[in-house]
């Protein structure tokens, strides 16, 4: 059986890092956002449109695209500062393990812009695992990203969605995968559960247990 893994980055594959939109927002807008929300699971577009909102900001595209290029100057400048992403435990083990396995194919399914999304991966020395994916800069929403993932990957007869956030596993259940969640972002178990998931995982840390999940 040939698998397709879309894997989620931040609070998935690697810790969560500082956040670069809202920083970026500030920057370009002369704004400070006043109203804080739960970004993770969303796509870019999507958190700028919304931080523009709430905090009286007209999202027009100027001002979009403006704040999308900022961002992205932003991590470039913060990654040749020397600064580095750090992969989550027991990550590596298991993206070992799927690599090994001639019948599994590694992408990415991630709200972050392409560029930005391999530079952070590389900073962590993880990108050499994926061969394709679905971006932020793809589409305004986060199934539409996952379709795009699943129109990029390699032949396959079943798939998986790896994320920690409850719009991971809306996303599997809109592009017919299977869900795997793991606990290690800003929800609870609850709110994971309340998307029905097909396995929760307390960490990577297992990688037989991890990879068993992730290929069941």
């Amino acid at each position: 059986m040939k698998t397709a893994v879309l894997w989620d980055i931040d609070g998935t594959l690697l810790s969560i890092g500082p956040s670069v939109l809202h920083v970026t927002f500030s920057k370009v807008t002369g704004v400070s956002p006043l109203k804080s929300f739960k970004t993770h699971g969303m796509v870019d577009h999507e958190i700028l449109v919304k931080l523009c909102k709430v905090n009286g900001v007209k999202p027009n595209s100027k001002t979009l695209t403006t704040l999308e290029e900022e961002s992205l100057n932003l991590v470039k400048h913060w990654v040749s500062d020397g600064n580095r992403r750090e992969e989550l435990p027991g990550v590596r083990a298991v993206l070992e393990e799927l690599d090994a396995n001639s019948e599994v194919s590694q992408g990415l399914l991630t709200g972050n812009c392409e560029e930005r999304a391999w530079m952070m991966l590389e900073t962590a020395d993880l990108n050499h695992y994926f061969s394709f994916g679905g971006f932020g800069g793809d589409s305004p929403n986060r199934i539409e990203t996952a379709r795009r993932a699943v129109a990029t990957a390699p032949a396959h007869n079943h798939l998986v969605v790896v994320g920690d956030t409850p719009n991971d596993a809306r996303c599997a259940k809109a592009i017919g995968a299977r869900s795997v969640i793991v606990l290690s972002g800003a929800f609870t178990r609850a709110e994971i559960e309340a998307e029905e998931p097909d396995a929760i995982l307390e960490s990577f840390e297992d990688a037989e247990t991890s990879v068993k999940a992730i290929l069941d």
